[in-house]
């Protein structure tokens, strides 16, 4: 009787990032089927200015919350991919409840009862949070972990785009059957969403788990201890400026897609054409934004992206023609992609490997307190915006008030940029900073490269 052989650990970790990149691509297909859908859906049930504030503000930061008591659990079971399998699980089952909501429910509590089933939902993915960045901190090799995230990132959007796409001729059909129809087009998109889910869940549970020892109780660190440190270490200044440029990004991004679907009256086949802009621009650049953090550093790559992105709302007045918008929507995607790769690079340079779940969970409470506080805050002054702007014998009228909102939140960013620029230091020794035409040129061939 032969042996068997038990796989090496390297082996298992490569395979673990196998089956990492095909949860990626399910977790993908209900993203593009389902969240990028969830704005649209509650402008469907007739959801007011300050109830979209609402939907995009108050699910982050209960998902948050609920981030420390996972990165607490996860530090006392030791048993990271239990806790990311279950709640991947319990998550998909949440769509059900989402699309039944114009069927069961009555049409004034709609839009409340789906706000409610989405912090569910996203309460459900913020817990697999931080035993996930912990489990795949120690799966990734820390020299390659922008090339590895840029590469999975860049496949992963991809499946989206084709999502994307897809949900938006489901729901374009159903429109062209008549408005009684709509409702019947989400609850297909939303039920593919459940279904990709559930897929991803098994490969989540396939993955090898390394062995983890959490750190001693007394020297781990508690969510008081954090907020104190905040001004005296760099982790801490970067969770500020992390949360303020949350804050100011998202007074006003809720209110992008009622700019389109209310404002400009897009149909649901242009504004599909916008909504997969952002994957498109993630598929063609991530790997090289990842490559770039690898090679120039994560701060370097933050600072750029968020330069780009503070200056593109300022220019969304110009114009409301709808190329002009698919183009707009294509360069904030492209900044926002280097910038959000980079902040989760950062996460896993600064964070030490034994806290690292606690310290994710600590990062993302302070992002969702920026989001939430930045929706209500953009929901309580989208109704408020005059349509035009006068400055003594200058007066520019716009086409929606919500485009003042987007300017004071380009100008916020601006200043929020300049004042954390030098608050927080590169972590690993990285090449100076590029030349413009070499940039270029790098980008260039990153970009059109699927290696």
């Amino acid at each position: 009787m032969m042996a068997t052989t038990e796989p090496k650990d390297g082996e298992l970790r490569e395979r673990s990032l196998f089956y990492s990149l095909r949860d990626g691509m399910a977790w993908s297909v209900m993203v593009g089927f389902g969240d990028h859908y969830l704005g649209a859906f509650a402008l469907l049930l007739l959801a007011t200015p300050f109830q979209m504030g609402l939907l995009v503000a108050l699910p982050p930061i209960t998902g948050a919350l609920f981030q420390l008591w996972s990165a607490r659990l996860t530090d006392r079971s030791g048993r990271r991919r239990n806790i990311i399998v279950t709640s991947a699980g319990l998550q998909s089952l949440v769509w059900i409840l989402i699309f039944l909501v114009p069927m069961s429910v009555p049409r004034e509590w709609a839009v409340p009862f789906m706000i409610f089933f989405v912090v569910c939902f996203v309460v459900g993915g913020h817990f697999t949070v931080p035993p996930w960045y912990s489990l795949m901190g120690d799966l990734v090799d820390p020299s390659h972990r922008g090339d590895y995230f840029g590469r999975r990132n860049r496949i992963c959007q991809f499946f989206t785009f084709v999502s994307v796409g897809l949900a938006g001729l489901v729901l374009h059909y159903f429109e062209k059957l008549g408005p009684g129809a709509r409702p019947y087009g989400f609850m297909v998109i939303f039920g593919v969403a459940c279904a990709a889910r559930l897929i991803s869940t098994v490969y989540l549970s396939l993955q090898y788990e390394p062995p983890y020892a959490p750190p001693p109780r007394e020297k781990q660190i508690g969510f008081p201890e954090f907020l104190r440190s905040l001004g005296s270490s760099n982790f801490g200044r970067f969770g500020v400026f992390s949360a303020a440029m949350s804050f100011a990004v998202h007074l006003s991004a809720p209110f992008f897609v009622v700019y389109l679907l209310r404002d400009l009256g897009l149909n649901y086949i242009r504004f599909t054409i916008v909504t997969s802009m952002v994957v498109l621009a993630h598929i063609l650049t991530l790997v090289f934004w990842g490559r770039a953090a690898d090679r120039f550093g994560n701060k370097w790559v933050l600072t750029t992206c968020g330069l780009i992105f503070s200056v593109g709302p300022l220019c969304l007045p110009l114009s409301t023609e709808f190329w002009f918008i698919v183009a707009f929507q294509f360069v904030m995607a492209v900044a926002g992609a280097g910038f959000n790769l980079a902040s989760a690079n950062y996460l896993f340079d600064a964070a030490p490997p034994p806290q690292r779940a606690r310290y994710v969970a600590f990062i993302h409470v302070l992002n969702a307190s920026g989001v939430f506080l930045g929706g209500l805050a953009g929901g309580w002054l989208a109704g408020r915006m005059p349509p035009a702007i006068a400055w003594g014998p200058v007066h520019f009228n716009l086409a929606s008030g919500l485009l003042m909102l987007f300017l004071i939140s380009g100008l916020l960013r601006l200043v929020i940029l300049a004042a954390f620029r030098s608050r927080f230091q590169e972590l690993r020794s990285v090449d100076p900073a590029p030349r413009p035409v070499h940039l270029f040129r790098l980008a260039v061939v990153e970009m059109f490269s699927f290696k």
